[in-house]
């Protein structure tokens, strides 16, 4: 039998956490903070990956989020004419959603969300 004559699979989507798990948390329907812009560098991080992102509320820009791969938190900063008061109700949305997860995001939970919706936006097909 010749390599010819064997088709290749089909693609398929997986979405890939940063731990590996498939599949990630789970993000509600109704959430309203998404990421737009979403930038990772192909050089990657030396513990996380490393990227940038626009963190929106209902479709409105309000903050950058970024790390620089080389471990530790998240920057999240206003942006887009939003102040701390819009950072800190996502942060509060982060610990509502945190405690809900089996188990439970006790620590960073604001990170963690970033990371379930940067997951969500980038499918990897195998």
């Amino acid at each position: 039998m010749n390599d010819e004559s064997v088709s290749p699979a089909p693609l398929e989507e997986q979405y890939v956490s940063g731990s590996g798990d498939v599949p990630t948390r789970s993000i509600p329907e109704d959430c309203p903070y998404a990421l737009r812009r979403i930038r990772v560098s192909e050089l990657g991080g030396q513990e996380t990956l490393r990227f940038e992102a626009i963190l929106c509320y209902g479709g409105v820009d309000i903050a950058i989020t970024s790390n620089d791969g080389t471990g530790g938190c998240h920057f999240v900063r206003p942006y887009g004419g939003a102040d701390y008061a819009a950072l800190r109700a996502f942060e509060l949305y982060a610990e509502r959603w945190g405690t809900a997860q089996i188990p439970p995001v006790a620590f960073e939970p604001g990170d963690a969300l970033i990371d379930e919706l940067l997951w969500q936006a980038l499918i990897i097909y195998f």
